[in-house]
């Protein structure tokens, strides 16, 4: 398995119970305490649970339950007319029952856990102690021929032989770029996953560059978004009615989900051109992303650039944040990798 991310990990543990030995390739040199909360709904906890026992119960032990309050969208600011119909901010326009459905089908309830102990489990309970092998990534593979299996060559120079390679890699996949042909610089280093992301606002802006030249080469297509992202130490007005909302606007939205522990982690996504940057902070400007997002998402009038004043929860959030937690990435996609028996079949082409 190449990429030893949360992907990977559950490859690894599901091959494992089948009886198979399993290699993990992760290119980082330790698994770091990065990464916010994930929510595992219902049904992934229940395919855990078949996949192996021991790490479904120690998430749904340690996991916080978030089914048990409202989830789904708002719109984020005053919207619509008389005629058509009218919105105030804060209204909701979808709530998703998440709680319904997955005790009619005997199954538990939706769960948050952080990425690092979900992480810390599946290396405890989901494979030999040998299965992982850190700093090293895969680079390449050569096809054997029919049930030879496969050899991989990995970037320190060394080679492993196996009977199957399954690319979990993330994004910039180098098994992904020999498998469809794409160009030198397609394969680049995650920005997550067990190696955990840009520590500063140097290494923020040179993966912000990188990224634009290997998506070019990957056939990966930037989304219109760029992220901005934070775990907050703080106990929001509305934790005990709402476990995860969207706000939507008309070109960003703001996320946000209890994390447990009376800490909410959100996402502010902007429409904006890719390779954008934020100035560091300085004693004139001391909170430079903060400040942008406050913009972006204010509560009084004149409101932002489209004269739309927001929903207060937006800014409660922010104004709990420092400068240092939040995080800022273009956020890039691209089609599944599919395959037939007879023959690979190519990503479709991007939309217009």
């Amino acid at each position: 398995v190449a990429g030893g991310g949360l992907a990977g990990l559950i490859v690894a543990a599901a091959c494992h119970a089948k009886g198979m030995k399993v290699a993990l390739f992760e290119q980082a040199g330790s698994y770091a305490p990065y990464g916010g909360p994930i929510q595992i709904q219902s049904n992934a906890l229940r395919a855990l649970q078949r996949i192996n026992p021991a790490i479904y119960e120690e998430l749904v032990d340690i996991g916080t339950v978030t089914a048990d309050r409202v989830s789904g969208l708002k719109i984020g600011y005053d919207a619509g007319n008389v005629l058509a119909g009218k919105y105030d901010k804060g209204d909701w326009l979808v709530r998703f029952d998440t709680v319904g459905p997955a005790l009619d089908a005997g199954l538990p309830p939706t769960r948050v856990v952080d990425r690092p102990l979900i992480q810390q489990i599946f290396v405890k309970h989901g494979f030999p102690a040998d299965t992982v092998r850190i700093r090293s990534r895969v680079k390449s593979y050569e096809k054997l021929g029919e049930g030879r299996g496969v050899r991989v060559m990995l970037e320190d120079g060394t080679s492993a032989y196996a009977d199957v390679l399954v690319g979990a890699d993330g994004i910039w996949s180098n098994v992904r770029k020999q498998m469809f042909g794409l160009g030198e610089g397609a394969g680049g280093f995650a920005a997550s996953g067990a190696a955990g992301g840009a520590i500063n606002n140097a290494e923020e802006r040179q993966v912000a560059r990188d990224t634009i030249a290997i998506a070019s080469q990957a056939k990966r297509r930037f989304s219109g978004f760029t992220c901005y992202a934070a775990l907050c130490e703080h106990k929001a007005s509305n934790i005990e009615e709402v476990s995860y909302q969207i706000l939507l606007g008309k070109d960003k939205y703001f996320v946000s989900t209890d994390a447990g522990g009376e800490r909410q982690q959100w996402f502010a996504l902007i429409r904006t051109p890719p390779g954008g940057e934020d100035p560091d902070p300085s004693r004139e400007v001391p909170e430079p992303k903060l400040d942008r997002l406050r913009r972006e998402f204010t509560d009084q009038a004149p409101g932002d650039a489209n004269g739309d004043v927001w929903d207060s929860f937006a800014l409660e959030l922010i104004n709990a944040t420092p400068e240092s937690e939040v995080k800022r990435r273009d956020l890039y996609d691209g089609a599944p990798l599919l395959r037939d028996p007879s023959r690979w079949l190519p990503p479709p082409p991007p939309r217009p």
